[in-house]
């Protein structure tokens, strides 16, 4: 064995050896792993050159991938000192059993100008992954303590820290320590690492692109630096402002990342960067506390308990407590209190910074319509002048407060702020429901639509469970008298208002009515009189949520009339949407021609007109269905039955149903209060600019971040489910009284299943 001067004057003349290493791995039948083998190996160094091309046998009855490494001597086997590293080929991780895979090595690259006809070549394979693994460890006075690679460890701003590193590699399992010791040269002598990398993460190089590493040397015969692998484990960040390098630098509030590396005596490194990173936070967050149905304990000077609510209508503006998970109203103010202060383990840089604290809320609507409406309040400006200075303990405190939404869940939370802007990460919150339903109090049905209501507007609300209530009871039944038949003394009649014409089609049997008479070629036309009845809805909101003006003390309703001889709710009524699941949100043509609002009780009233032929009225029942069979029939007797029949669906038993509703939408007069405002600020004035209202549909608030139309948040009387009152209309002949029978309601014309035109 000899050296030479000259790269291209090496040579190399190896036996070979096998080897194979047994690793123990758990399994679910806690068997052993079959043992992977290596054999057959052969070597064939290239003429002329310091390349070897290397093949062998690897076989693992389990057919797991494998790593497969070599090492060489160059001493006939009394010491292995060289680890192949200058390999390409089927070496490395990932080999699968097979026969005959090959690798090459350079071994000029790893022994420089060595010439040597003793050398012998290990092959280790390993069905283990063989990575290193690396642990970090901070001093702390004199104790050694292990650091999180997964969740950065939290570290005292302005405080020395003493990093200490330290790798393990498995492939020194199964391995001779003579091996160990002779191919281990940096020490410890007895780890199989042979030193480490580190890069610090915010030096601005791009790892993808160069080679980031430390520590470096530089090389003559490149012109630069290259990174190396060294002894050295361990760095003192001395965190003090002494200089403008990371070790000497007061670290900012934050996380901090490094990166570390290793090589094992196998040549193998971290690859896997989870491995590689290291992250620890400078700076503790500050404490957060939020008073939840309690006093300020650190300031007992305050008597209050909080959260509590104000209601916007109560010019006493009554503090009402409330805690986690109650109901509070709609149309009220809430507010919070939170105590807070800083880490005292952190260093303080600027002692006249007291504390701040922010906050905001997220809401949870349920839409009135089905669904869910989730949004967020912008976070409150940082307050670094809270209300209460440094108490018991050394809290601060201060308060925020909003207006909350109608049927919304909202999860409120404050948040303390350090002098750095480092911020609570953990926040206390708080969540509460708001809204209470309104309530039906009367569904009053009056013969004439000029009939006042006998009911004050403070009645009771109406209690399915409660038993009996003065405006739901017997059915109220009205008259229409043919012309010339005598009034009676006990009877409610309906009065006359207006001429129209009812037009029944002659193939679909649609009825419709008009001011003008109907196409006699299209339509089965009719003069008729229009006699109209009432019925008042009154509700009201809940008391801890109702509006002082009247006109605000019941925002919408659902309604609908039926008829014993309708039973598709075909006649469209007066007055609004006919149809319970419909919102009459107010006074809107063309669906509110019927409808008046008293801006004096809020009482809503609807119209509702029945239509009765003019012959009818003149000639009673007899006379103008036989007219109906000569004159338009021809004779038909079915067919004119059922044109009698479709003439007098209104004059039967009926229903009116009602559903009141707590809120309503902008665009409908009276114009009312129908948005929620979400503020930027969180902090909104109490009191709406002028004569306004929190609600405006055109708000004058200058801090309005968005706003949502209420009516998604409307809440309904009884859960939607509808009050109804019962009527009869009744016709009244000059000798019997006569309606229409529901079972006669039938024929050869299509019965209509949409809404009749108007």
């Amino acid at each position: 064995m000899k050296n030479q001067t000259t790269r291209s004057q090496a040579g190399f003349h190896a036996t070979l050896v096998a080897v194979s290493i047994l690793f123990i791995l758990l399994m679910f039948n806690a068997g052993l792993a079959a043992i992977p083998s290596v054999s057959n190996i052969q070597v064939q160094q290239r003429v002329g050159s310091t390349v070897l091309d290397i093949s062998y046998d690897l076989h693992d009855a389990d057919g797991d991938a494998m790593h497969v490494s070599a090492v060489v001597s160059v001493d006939g086997g009394s010491t292995w000192t060289v680890p192949c590293r200058a390999v390409s080929g089927a070496v490395g991780p990932m080999i699968y059993s097979a026969s005959g895979l090959t690798f090459e090595w350079d071994a000029g690259e790893d022994l420089l100008d060595f010439v040597g006809d003793h050398c012998q070549v290990r092959i280790f394979a390993t069905d283990v992954f063989p990575y290193p693994e690396m642990e970090y460890f901070r001093i702390v006075q004199s104790d050694t303590l292990p650091m999180s690679s997964g969740v950065p460890d939290t570290l005292a701003f302005g405080l020395p820290l003493h990093l200490i590193w330290r790798a393990s590699t498995p492939v020194l399992d199964g391995l001779p320590s003579q091996v160990i010791d002779e191919m281990d040269t940096v020490w410890p002598f007895t780890d199989g690492l042979l030193g480490y990398k580190w890069q610090l993460m915010e030096d601005g190089c791009n790892p993808e692109l160069t080679d980031c590493w430390h520590p470096r040397y530089y090389d003559s015969a490149t012109g630069d630096s290259v990174s190396y692998f060294a002894e050295g484990n361990q760095f003192v960040f001395q965190n003090n402002g002494s200089g403008f390098d990371p070790w000497t630098r007061v670290l900012e509030s934050g996380e901090f990342a490094m990166r570390f590396n290793t090589i094992d005596i196998a040549g193998t490194e971290i690859i896997d960067p989870v491995g590689q990173d290291f992250s620890f936070v400078v700076n503790f967050d500050p404490e957060t506390i939020l008073l939840k149905g309690e006093t300020d304990w650190a300031h007992p000077e305050d008597p209050e308990i909080y959260p509590y609510y104000t209601l916007l209508n109560d010019p006493e503006q009554v503090h009402y407590p409330f805690t986690e998970g109650e109901r509070i109203p709609d149309r009220s103010y809430v507010v919070f209190k939170a105590l807070f202060k800083d880490d005292a383990r952190d260093q303080v840089l600027n002692p006249a910074y007291t504390m701040g604290v922010t906050g905001n809320a997220t809401g949870l609507m349920n839409i009135f319509t089905g669904g869910n409406y989730s949004f967020n309040t912008g976070a409150s400006s940082v307050d670094t002048d809270p209300a209460w200075d440094e108490g018991i303990n050394g809290f601060y405190a201060d308060t925020l407060g909003f207006m909350p939404s109608p049927r919304t869940e909202f999860t409120f939370r404050m948040v303390a702020v350090d002098e750095h802007g480092r911020r609570d990460g953990t926040p206390p919150e708080m969540s509460f429901q708001v809204g209470y339903p309104p309530c039906v109090q009367c569904l009053e049905l009056l013969p004439n639509i000029g009939d006042q209501s006998q009911y004050s507007p403070d009645l009771a609300c109406y209690d399915p469970d409660a038993g009996s209530h003065p405006c739901f009871g017997d059915a109220s039944v009205f008259y229409i008298r043919q012309q010339g038949a005598a009034q009676l003394p006990d009877r409610s009649y309906m009065e006359f208002r207006d001429f129209a014409y009812m037009g029944i089609h002659k193939s679909t049997g649609l009825v419709s009515y008009s001011d003008s008479e109907f196409n006699p070629s299209v339509y089965y036309s009719f003069l008729t009189r229009v006699f109209s009845m009432a019925f008042l809805l009154q509700g009201q909101d809940d008391s801890r949520e109702a509006w002082n003006d009247p006109l605000l003390r019941m925002m919408g309703w659902q309604y609908q009339v039926d008829y014993d001889c309708d039973p598709y709710n075909s006649i469209a009524d007066g007055g609004g949407i006919d149809n319970i699941h419909s919102p009459t949100w107010g006074l809107d043509e063309p669906y509110a021609p019927g409808l008046e609002i008293s801006p004096i009780d809020g009482v809503w009233r609807m119209t509702v007109d029945i239509v009765v032929p003019e012959q009818l009225v003149q000639l009673g029942p007899e006379n103008f269905r036989a007219i109906i069979q000569y004159t338009m029939a021809d004779g038909d007797a079915e067919l004119a039955d059922e044109l009698f029949n479709k003439c007098i669906r209104q004059l039967s038993s009926g229903t009116v149903q009602a559903i009141a509703l707590d809120q309503t939408r902008c665009g409908y007069f009276p114009q009312r209060p129908a948005q929620y405002h979400v503020f930027s600020d969180v902090r909104p004035p109490l009191e709406g600019p002028g004569s306004g209202t929190w609600r405006d549909c055109d708000p004058q608030y200058g801090s309005v971040d968005f706003s949502i139309e209420i009516f998604r948040g409307t809440m309904a009387s009884l859960e939607s489910v509808p009050v109804e009152n019962n009527f009869q209309i009744i016709f009244q002949g000059m000798d019997d009284d006569f309606g229409c029978q529901a079972d006669l309601y039938t024929g050869r014309l299509a019965l209509p299943a949409w809404d009749a035109e108007r």
